[in-house]
């Protein structure tokens, strides 16, 4: 890889609730990585011997370095724990087996980071619907990145220094344990490097796709609650974070239908949220914002 630096290694924790569903998209990942600075960390939750054993043949078929870790967490936050403590590169990513990550312009990413001396890096995505055939591309803004990033933190389009994530970790929950995740690496005060480089393919539409699911949107208010109750104690309001809780709480807001209160609970917290926020207009904005964007 032109302009790698050769002691960069990668590691790409993958989590899986189904390999036998999602067998032929993870063959796609395994494809089109050539580069030996990537290790792979396939993490089976709660699968059989037989289907750990048919994964490590993939794995093993497919020429990549990596390894195949069985688990019982029950959900991805706990399983991107399980695959981020057994990884040995200077820098981790966490990618979804139902997408398409480019791990070549990943690799670019990080080599762009590590030059301009950051930490953690944001990269652009491409979001392909399956059901309409349409692909779009979204690039973060040198102005206002913070606000996009902050609308859709998709935690596959980022890369991590090993050292940033010494002390961080996800909560064990199926929806928003990402976004808790990307608070507390925040909280470090981590440089940040973002760029345009397209490193992900982020796919929507697919049947029984885990963000669909209304029971495990619920789990978004177990994440709201850690990510405000931490956001207290962080030194200075961030943009990112205060955008994301925000964009949080309407997904709440506008999915409660059945509890009246509930719904008034959230209404209240928003507007909390809005007060404490950068600026109420942003936030008033962000509130029409999210009707039309988020994934």
């Amino acid at each position: 890889m032109a302009g790698l630096k050769r002691n960069t290694r990668v590691s790409a924790v993958i989590p899986i609730a189904d390999f036998q569903r999602h067998k032929e998209n993870i063959q796609l990942i395994l494809d089109q990585i050539s580069d030996q600075a990537f290790e792979i960390i396939l993490v089976l939750d709660c699968h059989s011997p037989e289907v750990a054993r048919e994964a490590r043949s993939l794995l093993l078929h497919s020429g990549v370095n990596g390894s195949v870790l069985e688990v019982t967490c029950g959900n991805p936050g706990g399983a991107r724990n399980a695959g981020l403590e057994v990884s040995i590169a200077e820098w981790v990513v966490f990618w979804d087996c139902d997408d398409l990550p480019n791990a070549e312009n990943c690799l670019k990413l990080i080599n762009e980071a590590i030059h301009n001396g950051s930490d953690m890096a944001i990269g652009s995505f491409a979001t392909e619907q399956i059901d309409r055939r349409h692909i779009s591309i979204q690039k973060p803004s040198p102005s206002y990145w913070e606000t996009q990033v902050g609308l859709n933190p998709g935690i596959w389009r980022m890369a991590f220094s090993r050292v940033l994530l010494q002390q961080v970790r996800f909560p064990d929950l199926s929806m928003g344990e990402d976004q808790v995740f990307i608070s507390r690496v925040i909280r470090g005060e981590p440089t940040i490097h973002v760029s345009n480089v397209i490193v992900y393919q982020y796919r929507i539409g697919i049947p029984n796709q885990l963000t669909k699911s209304m029971e495990k949107v619920k789990e978004l208010r177990v994440a709201n609650d850690i990510i405000v109750s931490e956001r207290n104690v962080l030194s200075k309001d961030k943009v990112l974070v205060s955008t994301m809780v925000i964009r949080q709480t309407l997904t709440m807001f506008k999915n409660q239908t059945e509890n009246p209160a509930m719904k008034l609970s959230l209404f209240l917290r928003i507007l909390k949220l809005m007060i404490k926020g950068p600026n109420v207009v942003f936030s008033v904005i962000l509130l029409k914002l999210s009707e039309f964007t988020w994934r």
